[in-house]
């Protein structure tokens, strides 16, 4: 009988680092940090599609008995036209465009404040402000561009 099975005939290099960060401070207050560096190659040097840039989120945090306030950015690097994959380079539509008409996906940051105060016996009220400065952005490979400014409140109500 014949037998046929889907198989990846090539292969991959992927590669990476992560780098974290927690410290206190001072008294209440910490700084933690997440810095991804990603790259891949196929057998012919040739990019892979889902490797994204470099990415990362650094959060400055106040905690004192039931309020916590946290000013934080999510960031993401550039990819350039030249370390993209074939297959991405081939959807201008999902990109910025470089000096020479190439695209490619340019890097980003968020500012973003949020607080909560718990109300031991009842409930939590949450309120914040995500990208603060209201810059347009466009996570890598998504196709889908920033939503801008956003406020946020919540209220949960323990019974």
């Amino acid at each position: 009988s014949k037998v046929e099975a889907v198989v990846n005939a090539g292969n991959a290099m992927v590669y990476g680092l992560q780098i974290s960060l927690q410290a206190n401070l001072i008294r209440d207050l910490k700084l933690r940090s997440t810095l991804n560096i990603t790259e891949g190659k196929d057998q012919d040097g040739i990019p892979l599609r889902h490797v994204a840039p470099l990415f990362g989120s650094t959060h400055l945090t106040y905690e004192r008995l039931r309020f916590k306030a946290d000013l934080y950015s999510n960031y993401n690097g550039k990819k350039s036209f030249e370390k993209m994959a074939p297959s991405e380079a081939e959807k201008p539509y999902l990109y910025a465009a470089d000096d020479n008409g190439n695209p490619f996906s340019p890097q980003w940051f968020t500012l973003n404040f949020k607080m909560s105060y718990n109300f031991s016996n009842w409930g939590v009220i949450n309120a914040g402000v995500e990208n603060i400065f209201d810059l347009g952005y466009r996570p890598y490979s998504s196709g889908i561009v920033a939503p801008g400014r956003n406020f946020v409140l919540s209220l949960r109500v323990t019974v």
